[in-house]
């Protein structure tokens, strides 16, 4: 996961971007979402954060966080 990288994604303007950001560390994905969740909620734009070792994707996309 690349901080910046979802901060980009999530302001760039293109609508309907679904953002998905995995570290495996449960510490950097909650300051990861407490930084980039508002902005996706502002930008109407869907952000997913998860630890690899802990969660598994979904086979189907879901705009659920």
């Amino acid at each position: 996961m690349g901080t910046m990288h979802v901060i980009r994604d999530l302001c760039q303007g293109v609508p309907g971007v679904m953002v998905f950001a995995g570290d495996l560390s449960d510490e950097r994905v909650a300051v990861l979402r407490k930084t980039a969740q508002p902005l996706a909620d502002k930008n109407k734009l869907s952000l997913r954060t998860y630890n690899p070792a802990k969660d598994k994707l979904r086979d189907r996309l879901t705009t659920s966080s």
